[in-house]
């Protein structure tokens, strides 16, 4: 996820803050990391596009981002300090996923915005997590 926000084309997209080229590289990165979704935010942490819900950002109908607010989510907070941060969640009320978010920045800048990329847990991992915790 990292190698994957840090390339210059698509630290100049969010720089830019293109949201129809943004839900592309949203697209793409899910692709690319086996990921079930990728968001994108502004350095802000409004969320810009969404690979599975592009109505969340109204990309579905070609109009701007509403600016749905994920500044205040821990994820997304980490990495606009610069860090990569990792978790959990429950998504669709009952989906519990397994989160990543690293800063989309240059070397010496502030974050211009965070990719977050989500894998839902299947049954296999969770089988793999009880027998480790017991």
């Amino acid at each position: 996820a990292r190698v994957f926000a840090q390339t210059p084309y698509f630290r100049s997209l969010v720089v830019a803050r293109r949201p129809a080229d943004m839900l592309d590289q949203a697209r793409e990165g899910a692709d690319q990391l086996g990921a079930d979704w990728v968001l994108i935010t502004d350095g802000a942490g409004t969320l810009v596009a969404r690979s599975d819900a592009p109505a969340d950002t109204g990309l579905a109908h070609g109009v701007p981002p509403n600016g749905m607010p994920l500044g205040g989510e821990p994820l997304v907070t980490g990495a606009l300090r610069g860090q990569v941060t990792i978790g959990f969640g429950v998504a669709r009320d009952s989906l519990l996923f397994q989160a990543v978010a690293v800063p989309v920045a240059a070397p010496g800048n502030a974050p211009a915005g965070v990719l977050v990329a989500a894998k839902a847990v299947d049954d296999a991992l969770a089988r793999d997590v009880r027998a480790a915790t017991d």
